[in-house]
């Protein structure tokens, strides 16, 4: 009976030998756009949407922490930068993690971490050690702003693939009218709890958990989906492949693969188990590596379309989110000025700077929003929602 069990084993064709294959691409086609792919959609923009809140909401609590804080202009920025400082020091690293390892523990594990830091930061009275915070916060969330486009798109087909990433930009948008909202709705209650003598908990500490909680909410939902079968197969593990597609079939259309004559999934991209992506022990041969998957882009024929890429992406980054980081504190200084007389914008800033060291002499500290900043900036978040949709159709219309 042994041998008989051992022949047929031997006999049994593996999920790499069948030649009866298919392309990753096509078992989606056939399989279609169903409940796994809303799913992981509706996770993907959550996550997004929690690293513009914990960047962009830094906009918000600049203003309304500046007497706990005692900052000026100067302190404002450093407060404000040092999410992004985080998130640039470590997307390249997170980015190479996530074709190492795989793109869900990436992104389950950076945004737990950058959640947790966030909560532990509500209640950190020292300016210094609030941004240190700010700035692990922003380490970590660069894991979902690296990775969440990479895992998204691996599920879908390349034909569905932009307006998907399209309309989990939408979240941007979204995020962009709540961070306003629930600021409007979190600034408006008059309380304090006094929790030592040198520091009182205020309510606009509570903004930050507001702003981590859709990325809580999108990595629960990511944990019981699969990891991506792209990327799986590019690590050689065809098996869990496999398994992944099978279990996406059962939750979209409720059959198995061999239902759809599908036995096995092609992996001959990475032939060459060596060329694999691997996390070395040896931080020399992880960077090593690391610059091996770089060096190309630094050369004929990717350099060029590199730079251009490079060169918009600042300029996008420039307008959206350096500008969008003071928009609410320049109509703030805008509403609060009571000069009847036309004010430029450099008018109402050295207004506010005078006004600011005057308040430094007289102990008065004024941190309260105009209710227009408010408002202005969710209108310019229905804009931007209200040009994802339009540039969903357009895609949809001519690719």
């Amino acid at each position: 009976m042994t041998s008989v069990n051992q022949q047929d084993a031997e006999s049994k064709p593996s999920r790499k030998s069948i030649s009866n294959s298919h392309e990753y691409e096509e078992v989606l086609e056939l399989i279609g756009f169903g409940r796994v792919q809303w799913i992981i959609l509706f996770a993907s923009g959550l996550l997004l949407m929690m690293v513009i809140n914990e960047t962009m909401g830094m906009s918000y609590i600049t203003i309304v922490s500046q007497c706990d804080f005692e900052t000026n202009s100067v302190y404002k920025a450093i407060m404000s930068a040092a999410s992004f400082i985080g998130i640039f020091s470590s997307s390249y690293f997170w980015g190479y993690l996530s074709d190492a390892i795989g793109r869900k523990p990436v992104l389950i594990y950076t945004t737990l971490c950058g959640n947790l830091l966030s909560l532990i930061s509500i209640i950190i009275p020292n300016f210094w050690i609030y941004v240190v915070a700010r700035f692990l916060v922003g380490f970590f969330i660069a894991g979902a702003s690296s990775t969440t486009y990479a895992y998204l798109g691996e599920f879908f087909i390349p034909r569905h693939r932009p307006i998907v990433i399209n309309y989990a930009s939408l979240f941007v948008g979204i995020s962009t009218i709540y961070v306003p909202a629930i600021a409007w709705f979190v600034m408006g209650m008059d309380w304090s709890l006094d929790v030592t003598e040198s520091f009182t908990f205020r309510p606009w500490r509570l903004l930050t958990v507001f702003y981590f909680v859709p990325g809580l909410i999108g990595t629960i939902m990511l944990i019981k989906m699969p990891e991506s079968p792209k990327i799986l197969l590019s690590m050689g593990r065809t098996d869990e492949a496999y398994a992944a597609v099978e279990w996406i079939a059962l939750k979209n259309i409720g059959k198995h693969l061999h239902d759809l004559k599908v036995e096995a999934l092609k992996c001959d991209a990475f032939a060459d188990r060596e060329s694999i992506l691997s996390v070395s022990k040896s931080p020399t041969v992880s960077f090593r590596k690391m610059w091996a998957q770089t060096a190309p882009l630094l050369k004929r024929p990717h350099l060029k379309n590199f730079c251009i890429s490079c060169i918009v992406m600042c300029g996008l980054f420039f307008s959206s989110s350096g500008m969008g980081l003071w928009y609410p504190e320049i109509l703030n200084r805008l509403g609060s000025s009571v000069s009847e007389d036309a004010m430029t914008v450099c008018d109402v800033i050295e207004a506010s700077v005078d006004q600011w060291q005057v308040n430094i002499t007289t102990d008065i500290c004024n941190d309260q929003i105009n209710t227009k900043s408010y408002i202005d900036t969710i209108t310019y978040g229905s804009a931007l929602i209200t040009g994802y949709i339009v540039m969903g159709f357009v895609i949809n219309q001519i690719g």
